[in-house]
């Protein structure tokens, strides 16, 4: 398995002991210190994706999930004040439950891993080009 820069992973290192610095996978914990690890893996660590490096979704995306379901996600508006979200839209309704709404963490944990098939070109200012 390869990983592209951006795509969260979840590290687990059992019965690790740090013996020296160097490795094969570099990966960042704390971003605002830009703390960084290099992982060698092996029999005794894991490495899996959490989400890819297009992540998170924007407005106009189409994802597909394990289970081959498209999602298209877009905006509609919530409260007197007209507030936004992002809604997340199945294409189709037989696999999962239509009445259950997905914010996009809850989908890549409940439907993951995801691929992003499309994503709508915007300029500087959020245009579509």
């Amino acid at each position: 398995m390869t990983f592209k820069p951006g795509e969260l992973v979840d590290i687990t290192i059992r019965q690790a002991k740090v013996i020296a610095d160097g490795g094969v996978l570099t990966v960042t914990y704390d971003e605002q210190h830009n703390e960084r690890i290099d992982v060698m893996r092996g029999n005794r660590v894991t490495v899996e994706r959490v989400a890819p490096a297009d992540w998170p979704p924007e407005v106009g995306d189409v994802w597909r999930d394990r289970e081959n379901v498209l999602w298209f996600i877009s905006l509609r508006e919530v409260g007197d004040d007209f507030r936004t979200e992002k809604v997340f839209t199945p294409s189709s309704t037989r696999a999962v439950n239509r009445y259950t709404s997905y914010q996009a963490d809850r989908l890549l944990a409940d439907r993951g891993p995801l691929t992003l098939v499309h994503r709508e070109h915007r300029d500087q200012d959020g245009a579509d080009l």
